[in-house]
Formats: structure tokens, C-alpha cells, sequence
């Protein structure tokens, strides 16, 4: 049963401020589904601004996004946007695996990147010259933060996966 929290989270999730819906459109809470039967389109990949490698908006080895099948190097860290629909359960998030925690994503897109501050991958993402303008950051109270994730968490529905009948993808 949604509760008021759910509710308050929702209007946050479509608040102009957030635009969540822009990349998690309905109904599948995802990019370039909104019919649920079209492929993504080029305008359904966005560069999420988690790396800056170097500094100069490179991706890690072996990271390269959208641009490692076009060849495109204005299309590197360009991913679609993953639907929301069950997504307590799929852990860690970002292409990557990078987030360990939705607060963890929220974390991100409050701050419109990422910063990576040792290592090999070190950088600062919303440095990246290729950062989609959508990911801008924005300022989120505590109690907003936790109403968002409740919203995005009443998206999950752990019955399908609990399913004996189901757990036999060949099954007669």
C-alpha cells in the first residue's frame, strides 16, 4: 500500500528541479522504452558524468559506452538510462556496478557526478566535457532524499522473483 512518504517522493521524482522522468520516462521507467516496444534511440543515450579520467572526459579501459560501437569519441560514457522497475533487487547500479546503494545513485545525481579521488580511474565527472546537460545536479533535503528513494523503491515488486513456477526458464 503506498503510503504518503511514496507520494511525496513521486512529486519530487517529476518535480521540474529533479526531471527524473526525462531519462526514467513511464512506463517502464526507463530511456527510449516510453511505448515499451521501441529500441533506444541516439537520444536515449546520455553520459551520466560518473568519469573523467585524466581530466580530459576519458572512460576507464574496457568503459567506453555508446561510443565503443559507433566509434564516436563524442559518444563515449553514453549509456541508456536502466528502467526503475525492480530496481531495489538489482544492485550495485550504474553501468559499472560503481554504486553499491540507491542512496549511493541519488548521491550522484545530487551532485550531477561522480568523483573518483585515487587510482587509475581518478577524476572528476562533472568536469567531463562531454557531461549530458540533464545532469546537472540539484539540491535535495534529507527528507526529499529519503521520500525519492521510497518512491523509486514502491517501483520494486519482489514477488515475481520469489515465483517457484518462474525460477525454471525452461520449464514446460
Amino acid at each position: 500500500m503506498p503510503s504518503e512518504l511514496d507520494f511525496l517522493g513521486a512529486a519530487a521524482f517529476q518535480s521540474e528541479a529533479l526531471d527524473c522522468q526525462r531519462c526514467h520516462g513511464v512506463p517502464s521507467f526507463a530511456s527510449g522504452f516510453e511505448t515499451g516496444n521501441t529500441p533506444p534511440s541516439a537520444l536515449n543515450f546520455r553520459n551520466n558524468a560518473i568519469h573523467d579520467v585524466g581530466g580530459d572526459g576519458s572512460h576507464p579501459a574496457g568503459n567506453p559506452g555508446r561510443g565503443g560501437f559507433t566509434g564516436l569519441s563524442t559518444d563515449a560514457g553514453e549509456f541508456c538510462a536502466p528502467s526503475l522497475k525492480n530496481i531495489a533487487l538489482t544492485a550495485p547500479y550504474f553501468h559499472d556496478g560503481s554504486a553499491a546503494t540507491l542512496d549511493d545513485v541519488i548521491g550522484n545525481h545530487v551532485r550531477g557526478s561522480r568523483t573518483v579521488a585515487s587510482g587509475a580511474n581518478a577524476g572528476d565527472g562533472h568536469a567531463n566535457p562531454d557531461r549530458d546537460p540533464l545532469v546537472e545536479g540539484f539540491v535535495l533535503s534529507d527528507l526529499d532524499r529519503a521520500d525519492l528513494e521510497a518512491c523509486v523503491e514502491i517501483l520494486t515488486d519482489d514477488t515475481l522473483v520469489k515465483e517457484q513456477s518462474l525460477s525454471d526458464l525452461f520449464a514446460q
